[in-house]
């Protein structure tokens, strides 16, 4: 059977990454106020906390930095306010424009050291699986991210799954994850994420369709001349 594992960073039991982004804070908004600081280099952004929203900007090239560094991992973002304060959260969402490559707005989630907080995480995919390599099996992937509940401290950056021993017709599922301390999975036990399936009876099962299509428009064909022939002789009747 596979076997899963956390990443060797987890296993070792490193820290969580965190990474650190200087705010500003700001008591205007609307769009006016967003477009001048667009303008000016910074992204408009919110940070939802206990005690409600509060109204920031960030600077782009510093955030962009920081996406860089963040990759596909989870992390823990440290923001440190104009005034020297700290306070940690995490990435909940940012909106771009696709055309400009423009960041339109950032929101982040302040969350506290004492207190669980729900977050998700990549997968990320190991080894050639034995289905694939040697059974002529195709790796199907169903979800690549999984909602679990912790800690900041006990946040791992990723979930690495090793499908190397995956044969035709086994799936991971959400349940097949590794008991973590500290780390609770938030979803159904049963939902899978990854499968191996047979690529011949796929195959077949399209060449089965494709030929069932020929079929059907053969008979559609001869339904038609046959209502042709049909009309010719109702015709010739008449005359």
């Amino acid at each position: 059977m596979f076997y899963i594992k956390w990443a060797n960073r987890i296993l070792e039991g490193m820290a969580m990454k965190q990474l650190k982004l200087a705010i500003v804070s700001r008591n205007d908004v609307g769009r006016g106020v967003c477009n001048r600081l667009r303008a000016a280099g910074r992204i408009p952004a919110v940070i939802y906390g206990d005690s409600g929203v509060r109204s920031l900007s960030m600077d782009d090239k510093e955030f962009r930095l920081l996406l860089r560094a963040k990759g596909g991992s989870a992390s823990i973002i440290q923001v440190i306010d104009e005034s020297g304060k700290a306070a940690l959260s995490i990435l909940k969402d940012m909106q771009k424009d696709p055309l400009t490559d423009c960041f339109l707005h950032v929101d982040l989630q302040e969350v506290s050291e004492n207190k669980e907080m729900h977050v998700t995480l990549p997968v990320h995919v190991k080894g050639e699986a034995f289905g694939v390599k040697t059974e002529g099996g195709m790796l199907v992937t169903t979800k690549m991210q999984v909602e679990v509940r912790c800690l900041p401290k006990d946040l791992p950056e990723y979930i690495e799954v090793d499908v190397t021993n995956l044969k035709v017709g086994e799936s991971i599922h959400i349940k097949n994850l590794p008991v973590v301390s500290g780390v609770t999975y938030t979803e159904n036990a049963e939902m899978p994420l990854i499968s191996c399936t047979s690529g011949v009876m796929e195959e077949e099962t399209a060449s089965a369709g494709a030929e069932g299509a020929a079929a059907e428009g053969a008979a559609a064909g001869g339904e038609e001349k046959k209502s042709a022939e049909g009309a010719e002789a109702n015709k010739g009747e008449k005359k």
